[in-house]
């Protein structure tokens, strides 16, 4: 869920509250997002705010906004917060590696490198060859791989050229994805600076 949809659904809920805040129900937004209000009487009087809880990664994060004399209980979204804990992330889905028909391969830098030289060196390769027998011939024979555990894993030419192909496009989702929310988390920065 995107943090301007959280914020359009904070400002719904506060306005709801502002007319009676004993009826706004708790609302969960999606699995990682609760919106809740509390009625409050405090030292300076009587008021409401508006919680919201966001999980990101294993971390969770509360914005707050109150109606009534304790200011003090108003809360903006540590964003900061919330980039470290989405670097965290990506930064542990990346360490446990991308599965692919049945392989898990490691996904740090280093080994993309390696995996994107071996699709270059199989076909170059194959590219060398004199015929598209000898060329047939040889994507039906075997490489070996291995996997984030470091077992070896014997496969035919064609076969982990499929699986390098699906690897890159699921760290391209992968890193596609955690670019957005960057960009979400950053922007919402940016307009609260406006």
């Amino acid at each position: 869920m995107k943090l301007a949809e959280i914020n359009d659904a904070m400002s719904e809920a506060f306005h709801a509250a502002l007319l009676n805040p004993e009826r706004v129900a708790p609302i969960f937004l999606d699995e990682s997002v609760t919106l809740r209000t509390d009625i409050y009487t405090g030292p300076a009087g009587a008021g409401f705010q508006v919680v919201c809880v966001m999980h990101v990664g294993e971390e969770s994060f509360m914005c707050i906004r109150q109606h009534g004399p304790e200011v003090w209980r108003e809360k903006s979204w540590d964003l900061a917060g919330m980039l470290a804990a989405l670097e965290k992330g990506y930064s542990l889905q990346i360490s446990r590696g991308i599965t692919v028909q049945g392989v898990t391969l490691r996904a740090e830098e280093g080994d993309r490198a390696t995996f994107s030289q071996l699709m270059t060196l199989l076909r170059e390769a194959e590219e060398l060859q004199p015929d598209e027998v000898s060329k047939a011939a040889y994507r039906s024979s075997e490489v070996t791989i291995t996997d984030i555990q470091g077992a070896p894993h014997h496969l035919a030419i064609d076969k982990v050229r499929s699986i390098l192909v699906e690897y890159g496009s699921r760290l391209n989702a992968q890193w596609a994805e955690a670019a957005i929310a960057r960009a979400e988390i950053v922007s919402m920065g940016l307009m609260d600076h406006e």
